[in-house]
């Protein structure tokens, strides 16, 4: 029969290992949500760039 204290401490390893598995998952949420809003503000910026019109060249 498995000793009470081994068992105990296997579950407290899963349990640390399911924690450091939501920790990861909630950065890699974070990051991509990061990523997502880069990528859209620079698209946004780079559709209002083109869009706008060249300011005239100074003649002087």
């Amino acid at each position: 029969m498995p000793d009470r204290g081994k068992r105990g401490k296997d579950i407290a390893i899963l349990q640390m290992g399911q924690d450091a598995y939501r920790n990861i998952s909630e950065i890699r949420n974070c990051v991509t949500w990061v990523t997502i809003k880069l990528v859209l503000h620079t698209q946004v910026w780079w559709w209002h760039e083109a869009k706008s019109p060249d300011p005239p060249l100074d003649p002087s």
